[in-house]
């Protein structure tokens, strides 16, 4: 990933804080754009570790760390984002891994901070306490942005002004500018609690398709092909995770729970 990143497509995270949540939980969400054919390796792994949390998590399948939830009440999502240059350290897959393997949201940042990072991304990070964060990393410098009790949306560029200058991705993904606002307007218009059917909603929508928040394959690309390969949304606070069987918007929905 830290080589592919700086080539990849478009992930479109949100979190929502308990103050907007369905029931007074803690809610998170996010597609997962990646090659077509990746469909035909993504699992769902729930780990048991004695001494560590139980894990729930999607990945592809061989690696040891993936987006999901904790039985501590910790969840991990995460955007591509380059600043177009890695180094010796920690791959990503491992930093989530440790963020999963966390109990407090102050040890899930000590993975992402206190380590040499091999490359770039943004990890979006929740707990059933009540805070999220947007962890956006490089090899040389991380910041974080935290919410207030607003919903968070973050997609394919830094929104840190320490790293922004050096963003080289968002050349390149230029949706990332029309789906973070899509969500964003989206969201203010939204009445209500927001839960696991309203996530889902949002993460299907097909404005400016096809380089949408559900983005279906683009016939005018050639070579291999991007799309929404799956997209998945978590209640924190109860431990439980859904996930698509391909695009959001066909309904195809799965359950599974710590």
């Amino acid at each position: 990933s830290e080589v592919l990143f700086a080539n990849s497509d478009a992930c479109t995270c949100i979190m929502v804080p308990a103050e907007l949540g369905e029931g007074g939980n803690v809610f998170m969400g996010q597609t997962w754009d990646w090659l077509a054919k990746a469909r035909s390796n993504s699992v769902i792994l729930k780990v048991e570790q004695e001494g560590r949390p139980e894990i729930l998590m999607v990945c592809e399948a061989g690696l040891v760390g993936g987006k999901g939830l904790n039985s501590e009440g910790l969840g991990v999502c995460l955007n591509a984002a380059s600043v177009g240059k890695g180094k010796i350290g920690m791959p990503l897959h491992l930093m989530m891994r440790n963020i999963l393997n966390s109990s407090l949201p102050t040890e899930a940042l000590k993975a992402v901070s206190a380590v040499p990072r091999a490359g770039s991304g943004v990890f979006n990070i929740a707990s059933r306490s009540n805070y999220e964060m947007q962890v956006e990393f490089s090899p040389d410098a991380f910041d974080v942005i935290m919410s207030k009790g607003e919903a968070l949306v973050h997609t394919n560029h830094y929104l840190s002004a320490l790293i922004a200058p050096k963003d080289v991705a968002k050349s390149f993904i230029s949706s990332t500018y029309t789906r973070l606002n899509g969500v964003q307007r989206q969201l203010s218009k939204m009445k209500g609690p927001i839960g696991m059917k309203g996530l889902f909603r949002l993460l299907s929508d097909h404005e400016l398709y096809p380089e949408s928040v559900c983005y279906h394959e683009d016939p005018r690309q050639s070579g291999e092909r991007y799309c929404t390969v799956y997209a998945m949304v978590m209640d924190v606070t109860s431990g439980i995770l859904w996930i698509s069987a391909g695009y959001p918007c066909e309904g195809k929905i799965s359950e599974y729970r710590l």
